[in-house]
This record gives C-alpha cells, sequence and structure tokens, in this order.
C-alpha cells in the first residue's frame, strides 16, 4: 500500500535529497565524534600559562581562557576581533546552562565547529555541482588535511598570519 504523502515543499526538498541529507548528518558526527575523542589524549596540563610554548609557539592557554573566562587577557582581539564574541557564548552555554566542566566545554565546542566545517564543505561542493563521490572524496581529503591540529585536536588558530 502506497500512501502518498501531501505535504510542503520541505517534505519535497527532503525527500529528493535525502541521500544527501544523511551523508553530511554522517559526516559530521563522525568528525564531531572522533575530534572529541581526539582531544581526550591531551593533556590538561597544556592549558596552564607555563606551558604557554608548548605546541609551535602556539598560544593554547590564552585561546583556552578566551573561550571560558569573559575577563581573560583579549590582547588578540586586534587581530582577531571576533573570535572572543563568537566562541565564548556557546562555551559559556555549556558551562553554565549544561554545567560542563570549561575543558569539556572546550573539547565539545572544538568538536562542533568541526562537524560544522566538514557539514559546509559538502553543502557548499554539492550546490557548486560536484558529484556525491567526488564530495565525498574531498571531505576524505579535508579530514586528513592540516585542519587536524586546529579543529581536531588542538584549540588554535594559525599563527603564520597574527604575526
Amino acid at each position: 500500500m502506497h500512501i502518498k504523502v501531501r505535504g510542503t515543499k520541505l517534505v519535497s526538498l527532503v525527500h529528493r535529497y535525502w541521500h544527501d541529507i544523511l551523508i553530511v548528518v554522517v559526516l559530521a558526527m563522525t568528525i564531531g565524534l572522533a575530534s572529541y575523542q581526539g582531544a581526550q589524549f591531551i593533556n590538561p596540563v597544556i592549558f596552564n600559562w607555563d606551558t604557554e610554548n608548548v605546541w609551535f609557539q602556539a598560544d593554547l592557554p590564552r585561546v583556552y581562557g578566551n573561550m571560558v573566562t569573559r575577563g581573560s587577557h583579549h590582547y588578540r582581539t586586534k587581530v582577531h576581533p571576533l573570535f572572543s564574541l563568537i566562541a565564548f557564548s556557546p562555551t559559556f552555554v555549556l558551562r553554565r546552562g549544561l554545567g560542563f566542566e570549561p575543558v569539556i566545554a572546550v573539547k565539545i565546542m572544538t568538536a562542533a565547529v568541526a562537524s560544522l566545517w566538514i557539514s559546509m564543505l559538502f553543502i557548499l561542493l554539492r550546490l557548486i555541482g560536484c558529484h556525491r563521490f567526488d564530495v565525498r572524496c574531498y571531505s576524505a581529503c579535508l579530514r586528513r588535511s592540516a585542519h587536524r591540529p586546529y579543529f581536531g585536536l588542538l584549540y588554535q588558530r594559525p599563527t603564520h598570519s597574527d604575526r
């Protein structure tokens, strides 16, 4: 028995693009989970000010402080003016609203950014006309690219443009 679904344009779009929606959801969940699990291997001591130059002169303690503390030292806003505004608010909601520890909230936020990033790449490539197989190959390359230290495990933006 075939049931004819009368519905809106949204239902027809979901029916038409269900393969793409499924791929995006699986990619986002996979990357988010891999990012969060990979972040478990990082010792939280790396966020102390004593270990400021552990990762190629990166400023991980400052970035971590900007994400979890409103009153942290925001002297780099001249280079990245929106980072504190964008990164602090969701982390604050995770900490205060849902009760996560600061380190866990930052790891969740970083995993969410990684998921969003790969999802947006997939959607963009599909919108410009790439085939599903090609987009999956590009997504696989993205997972193995230089994004891993930044969105995958460590909470640091690239420093080459900062100087």
